[in-house]
């Protein structure tokens, strides 16, 4: 256990790089703060490379629940509020190893699998709602682009509530190719298209699936709609000319997963 009283620590230098620089790669450390994000990382068996615990909370954490092998840092209450991102601290933070998978190869296709696959997503808000969504309805993982933002963004990792660590992440480099890997594997593909078939009320979702989310102002890529089964459209009634990427999604899931 150490205990860092100043700013001007060494450590604690390299503790606000890790916050203000996502690294990416399958050992990157990843910065998460608040009771329920370090509390779902816990459960999900996350690796923890680092605990960061403020003075003032540490009669509060149970560091008990931590493997011996963690680093365990104590902080001067200034210190933390300077270390962590929101405005009321919880009194606890994390550096904690990266859970995304780096290559479809890494991962078997199972008959029930449900995937979504986000191409070229920027929103913090939009992912980390669509791996919300995801996550309420059963789906095992999410797929995305490296040039999709990155999950371990603050603002995705408060909109996701924790759900980041419930489901698989898998790292793409290419929509076209991962759709072809998918198919090889009996993997269905749905996209969704402006120009696409209006679902149905019978609409049947085939197993194992995946359904492809585009960026919120181009939506899917030309490339990526030759290379997908089907291209469907959720049918609307009013004036909207589409939805927001996450509603869309949540809805799909929620379809989805009423054919389980």
């Amino acid at each position: 256990m150490k205990q860092i009283e100043s700013r001007d620590n060494p450590r604690f230098k390299q503790l606000l790089r890790t916050r203000q620089h996502h690294a990416k790669g399958p050992d990157a450390g990843v910065f998460i703060e608040g009771l329920r994000l370090c509390k779902d990382a816990l459960l999900s068996n996350v690796v923890f490379e680092t605990v960061i615990v403020s003075q003032d909370y540490l009669s509060q954490t149970d560091l008990t629940l931590y493997d011996k092998s963690t680093e365990i840092i104590i902080l001067a209450p200034s210190a933390f509020e300077k270390l962590c991102s929101t405005c009321n601290p919880q009194g606890i933070a994390a550096i904690v190893r990266s859970p995304v998978l780096f290559h479809t190869k890494d991962f078997t296709v199972r008959p029930q699998d449900k995937f979504i696959l986000c191409e070229s997503i920027q929103d913090p808000g939009n992912l980390g709602s669509i791996i919300r969504s995801a996550d309420a309805f059963g789906f095992t993982g999410i797929m995305f682009t490296r040039d999709t933002v990155d999950p371990f963004n603050e603002k995705v990792l408060r909109s996701s509530m924790g759900s980041i660590f419930h489901i698989q992440l898998i790292q793409i480099d290419t929509v076209a190719e991962t759709i072809c890997q998918l198919k090889e594997s009996g993997v269905a593909t749905y996209a969704t298209h402006l120009k696409g078939d209006e679902i149905a009320k019978d609409w049947i979702i085939r197993r194992p699936c995946a359904i492809v989310m585009g960026n919120e102002g181009q939506g899917i890529s030309e490339e990526t709609a030759k290379a997908c089964d089907h291209l469907i459209r959720i049918p609307m009634k009013g004036n909207a000319e589409s939805l927001n990427v996450s509603n869309a999604a949540a809805i799909l899931c929620y379809l989805a997963s009423t054919q389980d």
